[in-house]
């Protein structure tokens, strides 16, 4: 990852202190990750279980959590191909399309980010239709 610059650096500092209740210069371990996410990453559950370990019931400061955003972000951001290539063992006929309620239930019973059926509904209604969902 590239150097971190100094606006950056205020920017990640002006975050974590937002979310450090106490004042003491440090945020619960549970607030690694909503202190990511405000910072504009999306780890996923598994990639975090090291880190709720590493920091389990205790109070992080600020270059530890330093340390893990970097970590972070220098992991490779997915690809459309990725997804794609994701949504293949759906593809039972080898049409290049799912049946929407194998994309329904990905999207509502499996992640990390589980959407509730109103979410679902809203997000699929303009494309799906009685037949197939493409996938491409």
């Amino acid at each position: 990852m590239s150097k971190i610059s100094e606006d950056e650096m205020s920017e990640f500092r002006d975050a974590f202190t937002f979310f450090d209740r106490i004042g003491d210069g440090k945020i619960d371990s549970d607030q690694v990750e909503d202190v990511l996410r405000a910072m504009g990453l999306n780890p996923l559950g598994t990639d975090l279980k090291q880190v709720r370990e590493d920091f389990k019931d205790k109070r992080v400061e600020f270059e530890e959590w330093l340390g893990v955003y970097t970590q972070f972000k220098s992991k490779p951001e997915p690809v459309r191909e990725d997804f794609i290539e994701g949504f293949k063992c759906y593809d039972r006929d080898g049409t290049g399309t799912i049946d929407g309620a194998s994309l329904r239930g990905l999207l509502c019973l499996r992640g990390d980010s589980r959407l509730t059926d109103d979410e679902a509904n809203e997000l699929l209604a303009p494309v799906e239709d009685t037949q197939k969902e493409s996938v491409v």
